[in-house]
């Protein structure tokens, strides 16, 4: 009775141990939490690592995250759910369309940016992560909005107070200065564009180059920006 008992204490001991050899395998096996390409190792077979130290990177391509800096203007009417536009300059011609996933809740007390979170399918795996991207997000669609290059505006000591400004255009070979007002100012390929909210017609020809040397009334030879350009262009 006495070795029966010396025998079941150790098949229950032998049984722990087998437990505890179980467990210290199965640590030794990494499986990653999610699926996804390995896109870079951190440890080679025999490293001893802490829980803390990560292993592998593993990104997954069908649905990435472009994180971004947005100031504090614009960041504050910013709210998930919205369109965004993402083109990387490395693939020209290619434009995803995506959605504001989250918004930080803080802004940096240096930069007063807020950190913007978009979310874009990416099924072909064309975007790659660490690319750089340009993004652009609607706030607001505004339809039949009169604008002009900023640079065919003369500013003048009221710009800043009361929103005015003067353009000179064109009208039957003399040019005419007009007082205007001016609104909000839009980002373009080329160059910044300035809306008009009043004191101009849609059809009016703007005067874009050499407004500062004219004086009211005087007669002049319109040529449309275009066409100046290709004529120069062509000249030997």
């Amino acid at each position: 009775e006495a070795s029966l008992r010396a025998a079941d204490a150790r098949v229950t001991q032998l049984g722990a141990s087998q437990r505890a050899a179980r467990l210290r395998r199965g640590r030794t096996v990494v499986r990653a939490p999610t699926a996804g390409i390995v896109a870079g190792l951190e440890a080679e077979v025999g490293d001893l690592v802490a829980p803390q130290v990560p292993v592998a990177e593993i990104v997954r391509m069908e649905r990435i995250e472009v994180t971004l800096r947005v100031v504090e203007e614009d960041f504050v009417r910013l709210r998930p759910g919205l369109v965004a536009e993402v083109a990387p300059p490395s693939l020209p011609g290619l434009r995803r369309q995506g959605t504001v996933l989250r918004l930080s809740p803080v802004l940096d007390r240096v930069t007063r940016t807020g950190e913007v979170v978009v979310q874009v399918d990416n099924a072909d795996g064309q975007l790659r992560p660490g690319m750089v991207a340009e993004v652009g997000i609607e706030l607001e669609r505004r339809e039949d909005v009169l604008m002009v290059p900023s640079r065919a505006l003369l500013l003048t000591t009221r710009t800043e107070e009361d929103r005015l400004a003067r353009v000179f255009v064109v009208e039957d070979g003399v040019a005419t200065r007009r007082d205007v007002r001016i609104g909000k100012r839009y980002p373009g390929e080329r160059e910044q564009r300035v809306e008009i909210t009043d004191g101009l017609e849609a059809d009016a020809l703007v005067v874009v180059r050499g407004q500062t040397l004219l004086r009211d009334g005087a007669e002049v030879r319109a040529q449309r920006e275009g066409e100046a350009l290709a004529a120069a262009e062509a000249r030997p």
